[in-house]
């Protein structure tokens, strides 16, 4: 059990990896669980600046969580996807591509066509799934949820 765990890991890994390494519009890719914790993530060598600012802060990536939750409760709805335009990047987080466990969150060129990017979501929610099994294999889902 714990090799097939591995070989997951390092599909996932790799396949985090070679997203940013052939989509130049792509600035870094970070899958975290549902409070900001990174579980994969890869960042193209062309903006260390971002980079340093989201390991500095990690509850950014959470508080497009927060808000898509709190949208809920006001009774607007759940979210599928977020998507937040600053004055040099893009970013755009899936919020509901499995069963709420993690979220992927791309950081995307501020000039790129952010839809490329929402096409690729089945992508994904297949890699999220995968996280999902794992998780629920290792019994660690009730402090994932919490």
């Amino acid at each position: 059990m714990k090799d097939a765990s591995a070989h997951q890991e390092v599909k996932l890994t790799e396949f985090v990896a070679n997203q940013v390494r052939e989509n130049k519009d792509l600035l870094g890719v970070v899958i975290t669980d549902r409070d900001g914790v990174p579980i994969v993530q890869d960042w193209s060598n062309s903006d260390r600046e971002l980079q340093n600012r989201f390991l500095q802060n990690r509850q950014f990536v959470a508080s497009y969580s927060s808000i898509s939750e709190q949208a809920n409760r006001l009774g607007i709805g759940t979210s599928d996807l977020f998507i937040a335009s600053y004055s040099h990047y893009q970013v755009l987080q899936f919020n509901e591509l499995s069963s709420h466990r993690c979220l992927v969150t791309l950081f995307i060129k501020a000039d790129s066509n952010i839809g490329v990017f929402i096409g690729q979501r089945d992508t994904w929610k297949q890699m999220t799934e995968m996280i999902d099994k794992q998780v629920m294999r290792s019994g660690r889902h009730e402090q994932t949820l919490a």
